[in-house]
């Protein structure tokens, strides 16, 4: 363990005895929380109601009914994915959750969803489909102004639940601008071009790859990715996200 993140888990332990001794505030309403969940009982709630709602089996686009037909797939899936699966769509609460775990330094909101989508029901079955967790990387300036990376979270949880390892052979090389101050799809495109690099290709050869990030909206920065790792000659390649926004109807300045 790096330095660190030995002094992220003595934080994190401190954090936890201080929420312990002061009640903790909800990070959607702001209502005080008698858990040490980050959410009250009824932001908690919503959160459940947004896990279970019905979404595709292939690509997670929200649907009005389970196993109705899907219109942004046509029941094909996203290429060059086996599957994509959002644990939620991308509203309230979970998009102030994962505002906060960006912006705000908030590591234990890192874990509590970690374990959210550890512990859906579909994750189970795509974790039973994958061989190797590959969290979609942070160029090293931008986890050094945060302190952590988000995706290495998530994937930290699922690496605990399910019989999976944990490959850090995808580096970011280029420090991209912030995909959420991009309002158009090829802006998206090309910020992300060429700004992974894969350093350790026969660890990907043969293995069913699962990528892992916080939230797909355009799926530009999972598909630059897929693109490199495909270099790996994976057999194949599947997508884990927090949320799922819509593209088309969403400000991406949101997400």
């Amino acid at each position: 363990m790096s330095i660190q993140d030995q002094l992220h888990h003595a934080v994190h332990a401190i954090k936890q005895t201080l929420e312990f001794l002061f009640p903790g505030e909800c990070r959607n309403c702001h209502s005080v929380c008698e858990s040490t969940a980050p959410l009250c009982e009824i932001c908690l709630g919503k959160l459940m109601l947004l896990a279970d709602a019905p979404k595709c089996a292939l690509c997670s686009t929200p649907v009005a009914y389970r196993d109705a037909p899907c219109a942004r797939c046509q029941g094909k899936g996203v290429r060059p994915f086996s599957r994509v699966l959002a644990i939620c769509h991308y509203a309230e609460p979970i998009r102030t959750m994962i505002h906060h775990l960006k912006f705000h330094y908030d590591w234990p909101t890192g874990e509590f969803l970690g374990e959210i989508a550890a512990k859906h029901n579909e994750t189970k079955k795509l974790a039973e489909q994958c061989d190797l967790i590959v969290p979609i990387p942070l160029h090293r300036v931008r986890r050094m102004s945060r302190g952590y990376n988000q995706a290495e979270l998530i994937a930290s949880r699922l690496v605990k639940l399910y019989d999976l390892k944990l490959s850090k052979s995808l580096i970011r090389v280029r420090n991209t601008e912030a995909q959420t101050k991009l309002h158009f799809r090829e802006h998206r495109n090309a910020n992300v071009k060429n700004a992974f690099a894969l350093v350790d290709p026969k660890n990907i050869a043969g293995k069913r790859v699962l990528l892992v990030d916080d939230v797909m909206t355009t799926g530009s920065t999972v598909r630059a990715a897929a693109k490199e790792i495909k270099r790996g000659d994976p057999k194949s390649i599947a997508v884990l996200v927090l949320a799922i926004a819509d593209s088309k109807n969403r400000s991406f300045e949101a997400t």
